[in-house]
């Protein structure tokens, strides 16, 4: 993959997300949030995994964008509904802990993607998505998340 094309790959994640997080901004959602996190998550599950099938650099584009604003709308949905339940004074407690699970925590998934990449990119494109397709799926079972609103 020339750098080009990678470069195209990433900026069709971040459009999306982009629109995405816009999208969410300019609507109000207080019902169904749990679905929405479920659904958001299992999509971009999906569209990682599916990534592991495609072959053209514009169906990976187009699959990205898709997943990417997704990702952007959820994003939004997960961090609005942390802010809204939090007492002011835990917050930033709450956040830092949040943030480390969403980023902090990302390092360490490196070298595993490392490793499958090595034996396989379509391989760990199929392996990640569907196993955070299956860890969605699990989380779907807990009726405390679907009733999140």
């Amino acid at each position: 993959m020339t750098p080009t094309a990678f470069g195209l790959l990433i900026a069709s994640w971040s459009g999306g997300a982009l629109l995405g997080s816009i999208a969410a901004g300019t609507r109000k959602q207080h019902t169904y949030r749990g679905w929405t996190m479920i659904l958001a998550s299992g999509i971009v599950s999906l569209a990682i995994a599916a990534l592991g099938l495609l072959s053209t650099q514009l169906s990976m584009a187009l699959v990205l964008a898709a997943a990417g604003v997704v990702a952007g709308y959820n994003n939004v949905v997960l961090i609005s509904w942390f802010q809204e339940r939090v007492e002011h004074a835990l917050m930033g407690r709450v956040m830092s802990v949040l943030m480390f699970g969403w980023v902090g925590l990302m390092p360490v998934s490196y070298p595993i993607a490392g490793a499958l990449a090595q034996w396989s990119i379509r391989g760990m494109f199929l392996i990640s998505g569907l196993t955070a397709a299956v860890i969605t799926a699990l989380c779907a079972l807990s009726a405390d998340l679907r009733r999140v609103q």
